[in-house]
C-alpha cells in the first residue's frame, strides 16, 4: 500500500484514468470523489458521487483498487492506495509535471 497526504481539492492519478480527490476533510473523515476517463472523439471525465469515508474505511475502485483512509491529521488526510504493479499513483503536481515534460499534457 502507498500512502499519500492530501489536503482539501488535492487529489491523486492512479495511471492515466483515475483520479481521487479529496474535496474536505472533517473531524476523522474526508469527503471523496472518484474521476474516470472517458474515451471517445474526444478525452472526458465521469465523476462518481462523492463520499465521506472514515479512518479504517475505503473506496472500492474496481479493476483491482482501493483507496483507504489511513489517518485523518488536521486539514490532511493520509490516502493508502492498493493498485495493480501495472500502474502507477502519483499526486497530481507530479503527474502534471511529467506529463508536461513528456510532452503529453
Amino acid at each position: 500500500m502507498l500512502v499519500l497526504s492530501r489536503s482539501k481539492d488535492e487529489s491523486v492519478m492512479l495511471g492515466d484514468e483515475i483520479e481521487v480527490m479529496v474535496l474536505k476533510v472533517r473531524g476523522k473523515r474526508a469527503l471523496l470523489t472518484v474521476y474516470r476517463a472517458v474515451r471517445g472523439k474526444r478525452l472526458m471525465w465521469e465523476a462518481n458521487e462523492p463520499r465521506w469515508v472514515g479512518v479504517s474505511e475505503f473506496l472500492d475502485l474496481g479493476e483491482g483498487m482501493s483507496c483507504h483512509v489511513v489517518d485523518v491529521r488536521g486539514e490532511k488526510v493520509r490516502l493508502g492506495f492498493c493498485v495493480p504493479r501495472s500502474i502507477t499513483p502519483h499526486r497530481r503536481e507530479i503527474y502534471d509535471a511529467i506529463r508536461g515534460e513528456l510532452g503529453t499534457g
